[in-house]
């Protein structure tokens, strides 16, 4: 039985012009570090999902995949097809969460939180995405939007 906020032990690809694999295990932690963040997810709903959340920062991640210096974006797909298109100035303040705890929701109820999970300051909740299978390097040309590459 898996554990609640721990619903997954698949590895999330990173992809720069190197690919990196990122799990729930000691080898993992022990390259990039664990955290302990407090996050806020604000549903257009009106509900709010606060919990805390244990997991990787991304910004060694991101170093270690080698991401471009034009890169300007991640985009970022969940198991299910899902795909949003975040900063990369927003995503390398951002944890990918493999558990949770403290669990509160305002405003509404019950919370579907599946992990690993894409989280950061200030995200909007569609770009809080769960099941996170990759996080790709992109660069975002000048007049395009980040949302013409994502399916989100």
């Amino acid at each position: 039985m898996t554990a609640p906020g721990a619903e997954s032990d698949d590895g999330v690809t990173v992809q720069g012009d190197r690919t990196v694999t990122v799990a729930d295990t000691p080898a993992i932690r022990d390259r990039f570090g664990w955290d302990a963040r407090e996050f806020a997810i604000h549903c257009h709903s009106g509900r709010v999902i606060e919990a805390r959340w244990r997991g990787v920062p991304l910004a060694s991640v991101f170093a270690a995949a080698d991401f471009a210096p034009g890169t300007t974006h991640v985009l970022v797909t969940a198991r299910d097809g899902y795909e949003v298109c975040v900063s990369v100035l927003d995503a390398r303040a951002a944890l990918l969460g493999f558990h949770r705890e403290a669990l509160r929701v305002r405003n509404g109820e019950g919370a579907t939180l599946g992990t690993p999970r894409f989280l950061a300051p200030d995200l909007e909740s569609t770009e809080a995405v769960r099941d996170v299978d990759r996080i790709e390097a992109v660069s975002v040309p000048s007049g395009a939007t980040p949302h013409e590459y994502a399916t989100g």
